[in-house]
């Protein structure tokens, strides 16, 4: 559903307002101010939002303990298999939170906060979905899945009071394991979007993963979902990579592909790590990922250039059409288009169509300087040697690119953390 300002107004106000009373204030002086706030909001709520924002101050009080529809019940254990990942229309989540109000009173508390937070998720209200999250925390506080996935909905909507919540739990050396994961993860997306990260930022990371699988050798894993051990140890390699330490970056993806060989992450991260020290090496890494279907752009993205290098025409032709598949970034675009351009240009001799392909990267990526170059040869009189100057990026180069990139959780495959 689409979220309006005065939904989103109201929703907040009543955030507030069940805060206030939960600490005893709902007789205050600030819980009269906010509710005459949200009479004025009501006022311009859609039928559709009354609708919605009544269900959700229901579920804000708690749960129906006296609701007992066995049957209802019964349908809803079936549908809650693996519910985060349901790919339901809306009209089919409104009938499965249906049920849930009907059998809510067969269930755990913790647990029916924990539905109806993914579901209101589904409904497109995620700061609904992290208010009932949170509430899933504070009544089973031993439960680290919960706090797992209440710290990840944080990040997204509160990024700020995400790295202080991981903070906290970074400090902590006997900390959870799952929490010291998820609290590393926290920080180097941090870190990532930070202007001014330097060593020390990844240093302190690797401290807290180093931490983490301290832990668990001590405790055990059994609890530990085995994506969130290999998601720790290709990022221990990023953040490795990130610092010059090339041989531990290697030792950690090695060791990530041992836990989960299946998974394409390892072998697209260590083949970037191998681009411009090892390259048989990494052109192996990269078709594996690629066989394996890798939706990350970067093994198409190099092996593109790597066979424009090599003056492979007819493979950089397939590469550049896979890599266009596999982005959105237009300056990584640009330089595919570019490179698709040149590649063509040696067998079908159209000296009209690589004009067009480099005038095409050229506007992706205005300030690209081996583009330009590329553009003043073409425009040159003597067009006969080319082939022989232009300006391709070397293997550093094209690692330039990937900077910054570092695994998405939707990239690494993570378990749902509950059953």
């Amino acid at each position: 559903m689409s979220i309006s300002s005065h939904y989103s107004a109201y929703r907040d106000s009543l955030v507030l307002l069940h805060d206030l009373i939960e600490q005893g204030q709902g007789d205050s002086e600030a819980a009269d101010a906010l509710r005459e706030r949200m009479d004025v909001v009501w006022m311009r709520l859609q039928p559709n939002e009354i609708r919605l924002i009544r269900d959700l101050s229901a579920d804000f009080y708690g749960v129906n303990a006296d609701a007992k529809d066995a049957k209802a019940g019964a349908r809803f254990r079936d549908e809650i298999t693996n519910i985060r990942f349901r790919t339901y229309a809306e009209v089919q989540w409104r009938m499965l939170y249906n049920d849930l109000k009907r059998c809510e009173g067969l269930l755990k508390a913790e647990y029916v906060f924990y539905y109806k937070s993914t579901i209101w998720g589904k409904f497109g209200d995620q700061p609904a979905a992290l208010w009932l999250l949170k509430k899933c925390t504070e009544i089973d506080a031993s439960n680290l899945n919960f706090k797992y996935l209440y710290l990840g909905l944080l990040r997204k909507l509160e990024p700020n009071d995400a790295v202080d919540e991981a903070l906290k739990i970074a400090a902590i050396r006997d900390q959870a394991p799952l929490l010291l994961f998820k609290a590393a993860d926290i920080l180097l997306e941090h870190a990532s979007e930070s202007a001014s990260v330097d060593t020390s930022d990844y240093q302190r990371i690797l401290s807290v993963y180093q931490q983490a699988f301290a832990n668990v050798a001590r405790l055990g894993q059994s609890e530990i979902p085995r994506s969130v051990l290999y998601g720790g140890r290709v990022v221990m390699g990023l953040c490795f990579s990130r610092i010059g330490k090339m041989v531990d970056a290697e030792n950690s993806y090695a060791e990530a592909i041992r836990i989960n060989p299946d998974s394409d992450v390892a072998f697209v991260a260590r083949g970037i790590l191998y681009y411009d020290w090892k390259t048989e090496a990494a052109l192996k890494d990269f078709d594996r990922a690629i066989k394996m279907k890798a939706p990350l752009v970067w093994p198409y993205f190099c092996m593109a250039h790597w066979a424009l290098k090599n003056a492979d025409h007819k493979a950089c032709i397939k590469f550049c059409k896979l890599a266009l598949d596999h982005t959105v970034e237009p300056e990584i675009k640009a330089q595919i288009v570019q490179w698709h351009a040149i590649s063509r240009f040696h067998f079908n001799k159209s000296k009209d169509d690589l004009g067009k392909g480099l005038k095409k990267a050229r506007e992706l990526s205005p300030h690209s300087l081996d583009i330009e170059h590329n553009l003043i040869i073409f425009e040159s009189e003597d067009q006969s040697k080319a082939a022989e100057h232009w300006d391709l990026l070397g293997e550093h180069d094209v690692l330039g690119y990937a900077a910054h990139w570092r695994p998405r959780e939707a990239e690494l495959e993570l378990d749902a953390v509950l059953a």
